[in-house]
């Protein structure tokens, strides 16, 4: 199992993306989310959680004033990341800090 604390800032996206080996769960702590899994869009606040199942393509955007902190956890100890490259640029690379807290 790995877990990690993301923040997106407010406005800003993480760039759309799988896990190929693992399930993932969201817990969202603060701020407010649009989270983009496969085709369905869903908004996330407070207290709420999704689950993507492995290698489903995915993506959070912060739509609120403040920065949107959360829980992640991938049932593996080694989370693989497959990039979907269905991305534009607006916020790419500005989410946060590098490492976990970049994205998801």
């Amino acid at each position: 199992m790995t877990l990690g604390r993301v923040t997106i800032m407010p406005g800003q996206s993480n760039a759309s993306h799988g896990h190929p080996n693992c399930e993932e769960v969201l817990f969202l702590l603060s701020g407010e989310l649009v989270h983009t899994y496969g085709e369905e869009e869903y908004r996330l606040e407070p207290g709420d959680a999704i689950c993507i199942p492995p290698d489903v393509d995915h993506r959070a955007t912060n739509v609120s004033d403040e920065p949107a902190v959360m829980i992640v956890a991938y049932n593996s100890a080694y989370r693989q990341v497959r990039p979907t490259g269905e991305d534009d640029d607006e916020g790419e690379g500005d989410t946060g800090d590098e490492g976990e807290d970049a994205g998801e």
